[in-house]
C-alpha cells in the first residue's frame, strides 16, 4: 500500500516537472514570436554614431556655444553653425574639423545669431543670419558670395529669418519669423513673393522649414505648437499638434526635415525629443529625453540627413552635435526596402531668437502680430529678368495671402 502511494506521488513530481517545463517553453517561444513580430513590423529606435563637440561651450577650434543649425553634403561632411560664436565650422565625416569661417558682426561674411544652414542644389549654402535680418551665401571651402535681406517689413526685408529651404528648381523659401510670413527667392536671391496668414492659416512665428518631393512646404508653426503642411500658392492641406507631451503634441518644434523617404522629422524642442511622422502627419515613433548622455537632448534645433540613414541633431543646449543612424524593420521575407538615393541636397527686432525661445517670459502662444502689407502680384512666370530689369520675374506666382 505504501509502495503504491510512493509512485503515484513519484508520478504527480514527474507530471508537474513536466507542466512547469512545457509552460516555460511556451512563454520562451510566445516571447520570441513578439520580438520576432515587432523587429519586423516596427521601426527600430536609432543607434548611436558619435558626437561632435566637447559637450561644454567654448570658443576653440571644434568647440561650440549653442550650435543651432546643422547640415551634411553629399560625403557626408558635416557643416555646424556655432550660434553664439557666430561662426560656421566644417567637418569631415569622421568629425575632424576641415575649417572654420565667420566671426561676429555685420559685415560680409560675419553674423550674428546664425540659425539654420542649408546646401542648395547647387552645392552652395546658404544660411539665416537671424540678428542681422540677412541671408547669407557662401561656398563649401567658405568663400563669401553674396547676402540678401535688410530689416523690415517690406518684400525681400526680414525680421529675424530662420528657417530655409529648396524647391525642385533652387527656388529659395525662408521663413521670416517676426514678421510671421514665408518669402520666396529666385535662386539668386532676388524676390519673388510671400505667403502670409489668411482665414486658414495664422503664422506665428515660424521657424523650421523642407520642402518634400511634390514642393509642399513643411512649416514647424512654433509659436502655435503645430505643423502646416502648404502647397506652392499658400493653400493650407494639412496641419497637425497642439500644446502637451504626448505623442503628436508639441512644445515649440522649432525644425522641420523631410527625409529621403518622404517622412517628416520634428525637432520638438522643448520636449527635448525627436518625433517621426509619415507623410500625411501619422505619428510614427519618437527618441530623445532630456539629458547630456548619448542619445539624450537638451533644446534640439536643426535636423540634417546623410547618406547611408545618417542623420545629425544640433542638440544646442548641450553645445554638441549628435549624429545617429536610422534603422529599419527587419524584412526577413519580402523585398527588401528600396535604397536610399546616393546624392540628394537639400538641405527691427534685433532681439535673440534663442533667447526668446529658451525664456520662461515669452509672449503668449496665441498673440498674433500684425500682418505685413501685402506684396503685389506678379504674372509673368518665366523666371530670367529682361536686361533692363533687376529682378527676375517668377517662374510662378503663390498666392499673396
Amino acid at each position: 500500500m505504501y509502495g503504491r502511494y510512493l509512485k503515484d506521488e513519484v508520478t504527480v513530481v514527474r507530471n508537474s516537472r513536466i507542466f512547469l517545463w512545457l509552460v516555460i517553453i511556451l512563454i520562451f517561444l510566445g516571447g520570441t514570436v513578439a520580438l520576432l513580430w515587432y523587429y519586423t513590423q516596427n521601426e527600430l529606435p536609432p543607434s548611436f554614431e558619435r558626437v561632435i563637440g566637447t559637450g561644454y561651450a567654448g570658443k576653440g577650434a571644434g568647440e561650440f556655444a549653442e550650435p543651432a543649425g546643422v547640415a551634411m553634403d553629399a560625403s557626408n561632411n558635416v557643416y555646424v553653425l556655432d550660434t553664439r560664436n557666430c561662426r560656421v565650422q566644417r567637418f569631415d565625416p569622421q568629425g575632424k574639423l576641415i575649417d572654420v569661417w565667420g566671426g561676429p558682426g555685420s559685415g560680409e561674411a560675419q553674423m550674428r545669431e546664425p540659425l539654420r544652414i542649408k546646401l542648395a542644389p547647387d552645392n552652395t549654402i546658404w544660411l539665416t543670419d537671424s540678428a542681422n535680418s540677412r541671408i547669407l551665401h557662401f561656398t563649401t571651402q567658405g568663400e563669401y558670395l553674396g547676402e540678401v535681406g535688410s530689416l523690415g517689413r517690406g518684400d525681400g526685408q526680414f525680421a529675424a529669418p530662420v528657417g530655409i529651404a529648396f524647391d525642385s528648381e533652387g527656388y529659395i523659401w525662408v521663413s521670416d519669423a517676426k514678421n510671421n510670413r514665408l518669402q520666396l527667392f529666385t535662386p539668386k536671391g532676388e524676390y519673388v513673393s510671400s505667403l502670409e496668414s489668411n482665414g486658414s492659416i495664422n503664422f506665428n512665428q515660424p521657424w523650421g522649414l523642407d520642402i518634400n518631393a511634390n514642393d509642399e512646404l513643411i512649416v514647424a508653426n512654433t509659436g502655435s505648437d503645430q505643423i502646416l503642411k502648404l502647397n506652392a500658392d499658400g493653400e493650407l492641406l494639412q496641419k497637425w499638434g497642439l500644446k502637451g507631451t504626448g505623442p503628436g503634441e508639441f512644445n515649440k518644434p522649432t525644425d522641420v526635415l523631410v527625409t529621403f523617404d518622404g517622412c517628416i522629422l520634428v525637432s520638438d524642442t522643448r520636449n527635448n525629443r525627436i518625433q517621426k511622422f509619415d507623410s500625411q502627419g501619422v505619428y510614427m515613433t519618437e527618441w530623445g529625453t532630456s539629458g547630456s548622455e548619448n542619445n539624450s537632448l537638451r533644446n534640439p534645433q536643426q535636423l540634417a540627413e546623410g547618406i547611408g540613414q545618417l542623420f545629425c541633431v544640433a542638440d544646442a543646449g548641450n553645445n554638441r552635435i549628435q549624429i545617429i543612424h536610422q534603422r529599419d524593420p527587419i524584412h526577413l521575407y519580402g523585398p527588401k526596402p528600396a535604397p536610399y538615393p546616393t546624392a540628394r541636397m537639400r538641405l527691427g527686432e534685433n532681439g535673440s531668437m534663442l533667447d526668446e525661445l529658451n525664456s520662461t517670459n515669452t509672449k503668449n502662444d496665441n498673440n498674433k502680430t500684425d500682418t505685413p502689407k501685402d506684396a503685389s502680384k506678379k504674372d509673368n512666370k518665366a523666371k530670367e529678368a529682361p536686361k533692363d530689369q533687376n529682378k527676375a520675374k517668377p517662374k510662378k506666382t503663390p498666392k499673396v495671402l
